[in-house]
Parts: structure tokens; C-alpha cells; sequence
């Protein structure tokens, strides 16, 4: 039985059968080791970034985004929802 190593290959063995003195030629094919990437990620202990209780969507806009809107508004028309 022949055994070869090497790193960043997988072990491969093969049986090989001596009979005579004669040199006896093989030919093994190593198959590339598996990758592995590891990644960490940690959170904040202290700040929460998503609300888990909240179930709905929100937009949440200031009066210069709302100014800056391409539709007009007549004047007076947002006091209607303060």
C-alpha cells in the first residue's frame, strides 16, 4: 500500500502489488482539501437596530424632504395633519 500526504490535498492511498525488482511506475492523483472561510460576526450589547416587537413598515420624514417632494401642497395644507 502506498500513502501520500501533502498539505492542502486529501490523503490518498493506493495498493500497489511488488513482484520483481523492476522499477513499477504509478500514478496517483491527489484531489485538492475542501476551503473553509470563516466569518465572525458580532452585534451591539447595548443598541438594538431592529425593532422585533414592531409587525408593520414606517417612513419616517423631515420637513426638508418634504419641502423637497415634487408634489405641491397648497399653502397651509400640512397644518391640517399637525
Amino acid at each position: 500500500m502506498v500513502t501520500v500526504r501533502k498539505a492542502g490535498f486529501i490523503e490518498t492511498s493506493q495498493p500497489v502489488a511488488l513482484r520483481s525488482n523492476l522499477p513499477l511506475e504509478i500514478t496517483i492523483t491527489l484531489p485538492l482539501e475542501g476551503v473553509f472561510q470563516e466569518v465572525s460576526v458580532t452585534a451591539f450589547d447595548k443598541v438594538q437596530l431592529v425593532d422585533v416587537e414592531a409587525t408593520g413598515t414606517r417612513t419616517q420624514l423631515n420637513l426638508e424632504q418634504i419641502e423637497k417632494m415634487p408634489t405641491a401642497v397648497e399653502p397651509g395644507g400640512w397644518n391640517r395633519f399637525c
